[in-house]
């Protein structure tokens, strides 16, 4: 479809006239968005996407693009993971999730539906300024409520240790370790609150 144009002339009292065109350029193509262009991830956690958990709160990203009249919204529907939320709205912005950096995020939702270990799908909308959509096939975000494992392997309990002692751990868990904690206090004190170590995870 060509271009449309349109003319507007103005006449004031004495017959004087003046005449502008205005071009409108016709935009008959819908947005580009996939479901490889969406990712849930956990609040607090941007390093590792594609995770969640039962009544934990996540976000949803997502890219998309309308070469002429522009996007106009972009919603999820992640009925399957939030019950009743089928057209959450994404807000514009600049949101760096592990490797990639997304132009949409959803506010904070809490996955309380009934979730199942294993994947749960999802999708995106993008509308254009000119009422044309997208809806992409499924995504895939998965549902972990298995708690990692992990144990202290040194110095071994009920060891005699000097003011300064190496102490070593391990974690695991079936879908990563995205972090891992050593608590301490003086002896007999119980569990200090507040003095956590945080243990940097190689390899996850």
């Amino acid at each position: 479809m060509a271009p449309a144009n349109q003319t507007i002339t103005g006449l004031d009292a004495a017959g004087n006239s003046t005449a502008n065109t205005l071009t409108f350029a016709a935009d008959t193509g819908s947005p580009v968005i996939a479901n490889t262009d969406l990712r849930i991830a956990p609040v607090g956690n941007t390093t590792t996407p594609g995770f969640i958990t039962q009544g934990g709160q996540y976000y949803v990203y997502a890219n998309a693009a309308d070469a002429l009249s522009g996007i106009g919204s972009v919603t999820a529907n992640v009925n399957a993971i939030t019950t009743g939320q089928t057209a959450v709205p994404l807000v514009a912005g600049s949101y760096a999730v592990g490797s990639v950096t997304y132009g949409y995020r959803s506010a904070t939702l809490t996955a309380n539906a009934s979730l199942g270990q294993g994947n749960k799908n999802y999708t995106g909308t993008a509308t254009d300024r000119v009422g044309q959509f997208k809806k992409t096939p499924n995504a895939v975000v998965v549902v972990d409520n298995t708690a990692p494992t992990g144990s202290i392997t040194g110095p071994t309990a009920g060891a005699t240790v000097p003011a300064s002692a190496t102490v070593t751990a391990s974690s695991a868990d079936a879908k990563g370790v995205y972090s891992a904690q050593l608590q301490y206090s003086v002896a007999g004190a119980g569990v200090s609150s507040g003095m956590g170590i945080n243990l940097k995870i190689v390899g996850e």
